[in-house]
């Protein structure tokens, strides 16, 4: 009897140690999300545009202007228009202030495949000109302020220094001598850099921005075979960019 009843304590007693291991660990359970589905959200954290450093890849085009004063026993002005495809990297830091300001700053490189050749019909003396210009390559850095205009864009200024290596060379004839002379002008040329343009998030740590820029060159000149040649330098740039946040 007293045999049987000991028995039946310690059932229970073992019964009831079962029961409270079981809620402790359903609780625990509870708490630490184990053995409960699993809603894996494709944006963990809030959604939205990335700060710190960053990296891309960038494409566009080019139109430069290039005015020029070429004299040598008579004198010439001409205007030419060279383009072409462009196209480089580019890395940089952003941070963003009060969730709404933007500052930036960045470096990049890029090749220029502009290039023009351009026949004039000759200056108040008769000399005939062939001009040929090619763009080479260009590196720069710039900072960049700006504001978020919603999670998912920001809107950007670029204000910046360029320098860019332009190639060219001046044949001509003299119809007074008659000769035939050249100058060639190979050099890299310093230029101030304003643009503007916008970053949208395309996803995770992705984006990809647009803009447009405008650079004023400095004003230079080459000399040679009697002939001066002086220019006056813009470029009018178009951009799309793929970046990458690496923070």
């Amino acid at each position: 009897m007293k045999l049987s009843i000991i028995s039946k304590v310690v059932m229970s007693s073992l019964l009831l140690t079962v029961a409270v291991s079981a809620n402790a660990g359903h609780r625990a359970s509870h708490n630490n999300y184990k053995d409960q589905p699993v809603f894996k959200d494709a944006c963990p954290q809030p959604c939205g545009l990335k700060d710190g450093f960053y990296v891309g890849a960038q494409a566009g085009y080019d139109a430069f202007r290039v005015r020029q004063g070429i004299s040598g026993g008579g004198t010439l002005s001409m205007t030419n228009s060279v383009t072409g495809w462009v196209g480089g990297l580019f890395a940089g830091y952003g941070q963003y202030f009060d969730n709404f300001y933007y500052l930036g700053g960045e470096v990049l490189g890029n090749y220029s495949g502009a290039n023009q050749n351009v026949l004039s019909s000759g200056d108040n003396d008769g000399d005939t000109f062939t001009q040929k210009i090619k763009v080479k390559g260009t590196w720069g850095v710039s900072i960049l302020p700006g504001i978020k205009l919603n999670n998912f864009v920001l809107g950007f200024l670029r204000l910046g220094y360029d320098w860019t290596k332009f190639e060219s060379t001046l044949t001509g004839v003299d119809t007074t001598a008659p000769a035939t002379f050249s100058a060639s002008n190979n050099k890299t040329v310093g230029g101030w850099d304003a643009g503007i343009g916008m970053e949208a998030l395309a996803g995770g740590n992705w984006g990809v921005r647009t803009e447009y820029n405008h650079i004023w060159y400095n004003n230079n000149t080459a000399n040679g075979a009697g002939i001066s040649n002086s220019y006056n330098i813009s470029d009018n740039q178009f951009m799309l960019g793929l970046v990458y946040h690496v923070s």
